[in-house]
């Protein structure tokens, strides 16, 4: 799922390994001032290449060559992770090479001087990026709420390249037509009937405008089409959504190197875990709760108890809320940092579960959003995981069917190489509890802009057509 334009991300993974390599010889120079020994220098030199592709991957694990709209808080989290990552890869490698050629001195106190020029690097891009490139009006088209909510996403996370000029109904067609000459780009809520959705953006496209649009369900099963040919019909071939015999294997081996490693943790910390459990309050340490696994079949999911036992006696099946109080203190650090989730590792290695894929629900909440979303059920096709995409770019208040078109893309781009960088996201949302792209609701500031929007703004933020 690319989505940074190639040229731009050659220029920046460019400038990330001059940063990094830059970092390195800075510490080197302060170390020995400036007279850096040759038996230090020479190895350094040598394993340039090898930790410029270090650096590259480690970036690339926390998503900095991903989503180009990032704020200087989710920038500078990347780049902090990333460059412990790439000095700890830094330290292997000098090791295994050189022995002791990197003193320690260096190898720690460059991800100091990593994290400066890296920020310095990355910070000056994006300042120059904005102070160069306008900002862009956009019309949100929609039907039945869905471009109010479109727009509320643009307001809290676009604001600083695209300035909301209107939100439309699809009804007035004719008045979008009308105004589409009129702006930069034009983004459809999926609930906009084809016919006009159509109609719309062949426009878009005839005016050289920017298109965006909040996919339908099936349109997501619609990726990697193949374009196949019977005599001279043209014809887009579409694949089933289980993986492929070549893929399974090959991700049901990264599901038991990933769980097994996992699992040392995972005694080591059961212990301290279940103590603090047993003293916060009563009840079991572990709870077993059934969940709808691949092809609806039901299994137990193990995870440490963060509730008070028994604690749908008297309620049934309630979601969590995000400050449920049937949640126990300590239940709530384990939710926090995401150790509750550990004793799943068994799951996994008992091939019940994969390591990534999407999060199994229980059997109620299964048969109620399939009721609700027919299209839920492509979901059960796959084994789920204890992580997944939903749980690395969605928030707390993500709804289900939005977490459904994560879940059908992650299946849709499956690869081993989506799974590591999944595993790598989730370390980062765990390491940064305040989850990148996470908000907790509509501010009454933006639901007011919204409302002045509807009535086709009249007091908008000149921006460039």
């Amino acid at each position: 799922m690319r989505r940074t334009s190639k040229p731009l991300t050659f220029l920046i993974a460019f400038g990330d390994i001059l940063s990094v390599n830059a970092a390195f010889f800075g510490t080197f120079w302060l170390k020995f001032g400036g007279d850096i020994p040759g038996e230090n220098l020479q190895p350094f030199l040598n394993l340039i290449p090898w930790i410029s592709l270090a650096a590259l991957g480690s970036l690339w694990l926390f998503d900095l060559y991903g989503w180009p709209l990032k704020r200087f808080r989710e920038i500078l989290n990347g780049i902090i992770w990333g460059s412990v990552v790439t000095s700890l890869a830094t330290t292997v490698l000098a090791f295994v090479s050189y022995g002791f050629a990197f003193p320690r001195t260096v190898l720690f106190g460059s991800v100091i001087t990593q994290i400066i020029v890296l920020s310095t690097w990355r910070f000056s891009l994006v300042f120059f990026k904005r102070r160069l490139q306008e900002k862009k009006n956009i019309i949100i088209v929609g039907l039945n709420g869905d471009a109010e909510e479109i727009a509320a996403k643009f307001l809290a996370y676009h604001g600083r390249d695209y300035v909301v000029q209107a939100v439309y109904e699809a009804k007035d067609i004719y008045l979008v037509i009308q105004k589409i000459s009129e702006t930069a780009a034009v983004c459809f809520g999926s609930k906009v009937p084809n016919d006009i959705k159509e109609t719309a953006i062949i426009r878009c496209i005839e005016e050289g405008k920017e298109v965006f649009l909040l996919p339908e369900l099936y349109e997501i099963l619609l990726q990697n089409a193949k374009l196949s040919q019977i005599g001279d019909l043209p014809l887009f071939q579409i694949e089933g959504l289980p993986l492929s015999g070549a893929e399974a294997p090959g991700k049901r081996f990264l599901d038991l190197v990933l769980a097994l490693t996992g699992s040392v943790v995972l005694v080591l910390l059961t212990p301290i875990i279940g103590l603090a459990i047993f003293l916060s309050s009563p009840g079991p340490i572990f709870y077993v709760q059934n969940r709808v696994g691949q092809n609806g079949k039901i299994f137990g999911l193990i995870k440490f108890r963060t509730m008070v036992d028994h604690a749908e006696k008297k309620t049934g099946p309630v979601l969590a809320g995000k400050k449920d109080p049937r949640i126990t203190v300590v239940g709530r650090i384990l939710r926090a940092t995401r150790l509750d989730e550990l004793p799943q590792l068994v799951n996994v290695i008992k091939g019940e579960m994969s390591f990534v894929g999407p999060r199994p629900e229980r059997p109620f909440f299964v048969e109620q959003f399939a009721e609700e979303i027919p299209e839920y059920k492509h979901r059960l096709k796959l084994k789920p995981g204890i992580t997944g995409l939903a749980q690395v770019l969605g928030n707390y208040n993500t709804t289900p069917r939005d977490k459904l078109r994560y879940d059908l893309m992650y299946i849709r781009n499956y690869s081993l190489l989506l799974d590591l960088q999944i595993v790598f996201q989730t370390l980062r949302v765990v390491l940064m509890p305040e989850k990148a792209r996470g908000v907790s609701g509509t501010s009454e500031e933006i639901l007011r802009q919204i409302s002045a929007l509807k009535h086709h703004n009249a007091g908008a933020v000149p921006a460039r057509r």
